[in-house]
C-alpha cells in the first residue's frame, strides 16, 4: 500500500466499519444533537442507530452541525506532521457548510506545510453513494496509485455514483430545508411516498409520485435495476429492516446476478431523511435515473 498520503472522509459518507478498518480511512466524525445533547456519529461503532430512530419517533428532535476550519486543521495537522499528504472526499458543499470550511481549512495551513499537497473531492454525494466512492478510492490506493491518481479518479467518477430512495414522510427533510421543489411537486396528495435522488449538482430532488409504501420500493428496485451498470446493489436504511428484506428480495427477483451489501442509515442524515428511508446504491453512466439505460 502507498503510505505517502492518507485517504480522508467524513463520517456522512456512511462507509462500513469494516471498511474503515480494511483500508485504513481517517474519518472526521460529523455532530448531531437530539434533544439538546450533542453526539458524534463514529460510523456506528457505539451508536445506538435503533435508539436513535425511536427517539425520533416519540417526537425527539435531532439537528446537524457541520465542522468548522479549526477541526479540519485539527483532524489533518497529525498526519501533516509525519509528512503525508492529504486526499480528503467529502459530503456535498449543496447539502451543508463542511466543505466550505475543508477548503478554508486547507487555504489557512498550506503556509505551515508548504511540501504538502492537501487534494480536496467535493463528491456531491452523502450516504451511500459517497460511501461507495470513497471504497473504490480506497482500493485504489491499496493497489499503489498516487494521491493524483486518486483524485483524478474521484472527479472522473463521482457523478457515476447514484441512490434512488423513499422516505416515510417529508417532515423531516422540510423541516431541514434539504429538498429542493418538494413541495409543489408532491403537494397534499393522500399517502403519496416521496421518491428522491441526488442530482448532478449534489442536491436532493423530487423523483417521481408513487402512491403507497410497497408501490414505491417496487418502482425504487425497477429504477435502480434499469439505471445501474453494474450487479451491486447498497441497501441503506432508517431502522426499517423488514422493508430491506423486502427490497433486497425484490432485487434478486429483477436481477437474480445482484451481489448486495447493507448499511444503516446514520443519525446526521437520518436527522433529515427521518425512521423509514430507505435507499438503493449502485454505479450508472450518469446521475439521471430516469434515463434510459445505456445513456
Amino acid at each position: 500500500m502507498s503510505a505517502n498520503y492518507v485517504l480522508t472522509t467524513d463520517s456522512n459518507s456512511e462507509i462500513l466499519v469494516e471498511w474503515q478498518d480494511q483500508y485504513q480511512i481517517p474519518t472526521i466524525l460529523m455532530p448531531y444533537s437530539i434533544d439538546g445533547t450533542e453526539y458524534e456519529y463514529d460510523l456506528g461503532r457505539n451508536t445506538d442507530i435503533h435508539a436513535f430512530y425511536d427517539r425520533m419517533r416519540a417526537g425527539a428532535v435531532a439537528i446537524t452541525m457541520q465542522r468548522n476550519t479549526e477541526e479540519f486543521k485539527a483532524f489533518w495537522k497529525p498526519f501533516l506532521d509525519e509528512g503525508k499528504d492529504i486526499l480528503y472526499v467529502g459530503f456535498s458543499s449543496q447539502l451543508s457548510g463542511t466543505y466550505q470550511s475543508a477548503v478554508m481549512a486547507r487555504d489557512e495551513i498550506a503556509a505551515e506545510y508548504p511540501d504538502r499537497k492537501i487534494l480536496l473531492v467535493d463528491s456531491l454525494l452523502i450516504a451511500g453513494p459517497l460511501g461507495l466512492l470513497v471504497l473504490a478510492c480506497a482500493q485504489r490506493r491499496a493497489e499503489g496509485a498516487s494521491i493524483e491518481e486518486v483524485y483524478a479518479f474521484a472527479e472522473d467518477q463521482k457523478r457515476h455514483y447514484n441512490v434512488v430512495f423513499c422516505v416515510e414522510n417529508l417532515v423531516y427533510l422540510k423541516r431541514g430545508g434539504r429538498l429542493t421543489g418538494a413541495a409543489a411537486f408532491f403537494g397534499t396528495l393522500l399517502d403519496v411516498k416521496p421518491m428522491i435522488y441526488i442530482d448532478p449538482d449534489g442536491k436532493l430532488v423530487p423523483l417521481e409520485k408513487v402512491r403507497g409504501r410497497k408501490k414505491a420500493l417496487k418502482r425504487l428496485c425497477e429504477i435502480a435495476v434499469r439505471h445501474a451498470d453494474g450487479p451491486h446493489f447498497h441497501v441503506i436504511h432508517g431502522d426499517c429492516q423488514e422493508e430491506v428484506d423486502f427490497v433486497s428480495k425484490l432485487l434478486r427477483e429483477i436481477a437474480p446476478d445482484a451481489q448486495m451489501s447493507y448499511n444503516d442509515l446514520g443519525p446526521v442524515t437520518g436527522a433529515h431523511a427521518g425512521p423509514g428511508t430507505i435507499g438503493i446504491c449502485y454505479t450508472a453512466k450518469d446521475r439521471n435515473p430516469l434515463a434510459a439505460p445505456g445513456k
